[in-house]
This record gives C-alpha cells, structure tokens and sequence, in this order.
C-alpha cells in the first residue's frame, strides 16, 4: 500500500509540474508575455521613438576669448520625418571671424546620427556628423571635416577628424 501510495504522490507531482510550463525567465533579457504548457511566446524589448524637438536649442562649447568655440543651433524638428534643421557656427581667437553654415537639413538614422554637407560663410566646403543620444537631450557630437577649402580664409569649421561633445547652452 505505501508503494502504491508513493508512485501516486510522484505521479501527481509530476502531472502539476508539466501541467504548470515553463515560468522561467529568459537569459536574454526579453519579456515573457504568454505562458503555456504547449508554448512560450516572447516579445522583443521595443524601444521608445526618440522625441527629435527635445534637442532644439543651442549647443556649445563653453570656452574663454583665447579658445575657438563650436556652436551648433537645432532648429525646426521633426519626430516623423526624424529630421532637423541644423546650423553650425566656429568662432574663432578673440571671438572672430565667424564661419557659419546655412541652415542644413539633416535626416537622422537608426542609430540617431546625421551625416550632412556643408557651406560656410567662406566658402569651405566638407562634410558633417552630428550624434543625438536619446537618454540625454543636454549635450550632443559633432564632427566637422573640410573636402574643399576656399583661399581666402583664416580658419574652417574642421573639427580635425574628432567629435567635440557640445552642452547645451
């Protein structure tokens, strides 16, 4: 009778278990939204759309007279089309002469990073990176490189092939 009384109580134990699924929790850090004795459906972790009109404003170094200083302005942004309106500016020693671009607009990718052309006020010409991170709208990255100097000139917006981190201003 206490055989018959055990292999019951292993017989029960084992139908509660395969009656109750698998509960635990996935190694990959994703959610568990379903669970089933036949089936575990998961979801993948989604990530919230970046709110582009949070950066617009006025980015730049904080740096004295003596020191050339970056200021890039985010204008007119648009969440749907994840775009802006971008102007870039470098003052150079004493504050002068300023290179500024015209108003770019720029389309940011899935990584929220922007790669744009530009003309300054001297006529150089190059390319630029700006990098948004979602988790903090008060500093940005730029990057500026010249592809076509003009002559007369006693500066450019080249960053020298490295980002400068912007605060906001």
């Amino acid at each position: 009778m206490k055989k018959i009384l055990s292999v019951l109580t292993v017989l029960a134990l084992l139908c509660a278990c395969t009656a109750c699924g698998n509960t635990a929790a996935p190694s990959d850090n994703t959610d568990t939204t379903t669970t089933t004795a036949a089936t575990t459906t998961t979801t993948a972790p989604t990530e919230a759309p970046v709110d582009y009109t949070a950066f617009c404003g006025v980015y730049k170094t904080d740096s004295d007279v003596n020191e050339p200083s970056y200021n890039v302005q985010i204008l007119n942004a648009d969440n749907t089309a994840r775009s802006a309106d971008v102007v870039v500016s470098y003052y150079g020693k004493n504050g002068s002469p300023i290179y500024e671009t015209d108003t770019v607009t720029v389309t940011f990718d899935e990584n929220n990073t922007a790669t744009f052309a530009w003309v300054d006020s001297w006529s150089n010409k190059g390319e630029g990176t700006l990098k948004l991170d979602p988790a903090d709208t008060s500093s940005i990255q730029v990057m500026m490189t010249v592809t076509e100097e003009a002559e007369v000139n006693r500066a450019t917006l080249s960053t020298h092939g490295e980002y400068r981190t912007l605060p906001r201003n």
